[in-house]
């Protein structure tokens, strides 16, 4: 299952438009792709930690995450937000 939405990174003053898409398939793991910094990479360890302290369990499957334009390193994953211009 392949799921898509828009969205925005403060690079500097600009807000560039990037692309999140989320892959979801058989197997066990999660990555993500397409130039992320290092702490949106260690954002995954963060989120898995808060689900398990909460009391879920990681789904089992394999969940890749591609932040595109793969040319443009994407900064701190705070300042990745949904953009207001989704249809």
């Amino acid at each position: 299952m392949l799921v898509k939405t828009k969205g925005n990174a403060l690079i500097g003053i600009d807000a560039v438009a990037i692309t999140i898409e989320v892959n979801v398939s058989m197997g066990q793991g999660y990555c993500i792709v397409g130039l992320p910094d290092s702490s949106v990479k260690e954002s995954l360890d963060r989120t898995e930690s808060a689900i398990k302290a909460n009391g879920f369990r990681m789904p089992r499957t394999k969940l890749v995450i591609n932040l595109s334009p793969a040319e443009l390193k994407k900064p701190v994953p705070h300042l990745i937000y949904p953009s207001p211009l989704v249809h």
